[in-house]
């Protein structure tokens, strides 16, 4: 990036902060200065989401997907990925020059913040806006600040929420459908609907909650975004969550903020988890894990609080938490006589875990310290109270107090030749009923003497050969 040609010296290795590489205290010296900046990378949108371009000059051309991230975040996408472009130097939001649907080439380097790559143009000219400049075409653009040869008059529907939607339409000429629910009642109605299907309409919200929030992870899992997750649970039947929305906010519950968007086909089963996370890094190791896990596109969550919200793709809420790292929130760790039984969900390795999840999440004093560290993503949530008998059917190793659940139904006769075998036993508890052995082999009827009777069964059977 640097017109100098520069040698950098440094006693210790490069070091991070915040995941931004940095040599600490280098010596700079200056070898030339007036060097041409060299040529940007060309990129496809998902590519740049790489430590290998940290810093590096890069150029990525695609249409604008979301003109609203938050924090005046933007960003582009060509189908291989999101690139998100900040506004640390130059804020084109802020300027009104970001549109969704449009095309623009931002030449910039990159940086990380906040679990995100994201590019960092440093003037106007680094956002260039592409599209027609003909204003006697139909699909001019008062903005763009670069012809592409897009200019045209293709009549078709320009409505993305239509069923019939025309990318390559420059005017729309009315036949856009909208096909949907207009039932007024009903929690998904469409003013917009053109064509009727009230077999869509639904009027009931599918019953999936926050069950765990990861906020602040401890120092020792790794970086903060590395870990972090919201956690959701299915307490209802199988749910569809194609189109519902994930937004999160900083404390403030009324500053809610985009943060992601289930895609189609998202389906949780009944009883099912699912993880909400900041960063790549947190996907990877939670979907190594065996856990469904799905990525954010704005944001994080907050260590001084914050809130967790689930709507559907009308908007309703489907659920929210609003949390603290303070009371009546637990936020201390749990000791016993110095012994540390449960640490700090605020930066002590433990999560916020619900207790119970047919109450009320929203109320602190239903959500607990993990009593294991990292909580429990993807399952249910851990206790201190279970089984503590070893020899128990139900011994739980991470309960800490005996709740008197105790069950032995596992113990059982598993011989199967005894009268009383018991197929369901998993350990044999010494009741087996096996028939006695015959103190008179004399007594061929078994009627307690040897008789004349006795002798008649064995002439009868005299030369028989005996069974192998």
């Amino acid at each position: 990036m640097c017109r100098w040609v520069t040698k950098l010296r440094s006693q210790v290795a490069p070091d991070t902060w915040y995941g931004n590489e940095f040599i600490p205290s280098p010596t700079i010296t200056v070898l030339s200065t007036g060097n041409p900046l060299p040529a940007a990378e060309v990129l496809a949108s998902g590519d740049m989401n790489m430590e290998d371009w940290e810093a590096v000059l890069i150029s990525v051309t695609a249409a604008c997907d979301n003109a609203d991230l938050g924090f005046a975040e933007w960003s582009l996408n060509d189908g291989s990925g999101g690139a998100r472009v900040n506004d640390r130097a130059y804020d084109a939001f802020g300027a009104g020059l970001v549109e969704a649907g449009r095309t623009y080439r931002v030449t910039a380097p990159t940086g990380y913040a906040y679990g995100n790559w994201k590019l960092e143009p440093r003037d106007s000219t680094d956002v260039v806006r592409l599209g027609c400049t003909d204003d006697t075409f139909p699909n001019y653009w008062s903005l763009a600040n670069e012809d592409d040869g897009s200019c045209a008059n293709i009549p078709g529907c320009t409505n993305p929420a239509a069923d019939n939607y025309n990318a390559e339409a420059t005017s729309d000429d009315g036949s856009c459908i909208i096909t949907g629910c207009n039932d007024e009642a009903a929690l998904n109605y469409n003013a917009n609907v053109t064509v009727a299907d009230n077999t869509t309409c639904y009027y009931t919200l599918p019953n999936v909650i926050v069950n765990e929030i990861h906020y602040n992870p401890c120092g020792a899992q790794g970086g903060d975004f590395d870990w972090e997750y919201a956690e959701f649970y299915n307490a209802g039947e199988e749910a569809d969550l194609s189109g519902y929305q994930v937004w999160s906010a900083f404390s403030d519950p009324t500053s809610l903020a985009f943060a992601m968007s289930f895609p189609a086909g998202t389906v949780i089963p009944a009883g099912g988890y699912f993880l909400v996370v900041p960063g790549l890094v947190a996907q990877t190791n939670y979907t190594d894990m065996g856990i469904t896990v799905f990525l954010m596109d704005n944001g994080n969550w907050g260590n001084g609080g914050g809130t967790v919200q689930l709507q559907d793709a009308f908007g309703n809420v489907v659920d929210a938490v609003t949390y603290d790292d303070a009371e009546p929130w637990p936020s201390q760790e749990v000791s016993v006589l110095g012994n540390v039984l449960a640490a700090s969900p605020d930066g002590g390795c433990a999560s916020l875990e619900l207790i119970a999840t047919n109450l009320n999440n929203d109320d602190a004093d239903n959500w607990q310290n993990s009593w294991v560290d990292n909580g429990t993503p993807g399952a249910a949530n851990s206790s201190a109270l279970g089984c503590t008998v070893g020899t128990a059917c139900n011994y739980l190793t991470t309960a800490l107090f005996d709740d008197g659940s105790c069950t032995y139904d596992c113990y059982g006769c598993t011989y199967t030749e005894s009268s009383n075998y018991d197929e369901t036993a998993l350990f044999d508890d010494g009741s087996c009923d096996l028939a006695p052995v015959n103190d008179c082999p004399t007594d061929l009827n078994n009627d307690g003497t040897t008789s004349v009777s006795d002798l008649l069964i064995l002439l009868g059977t005299f030369a028989t050969p005996c069974p192998e």
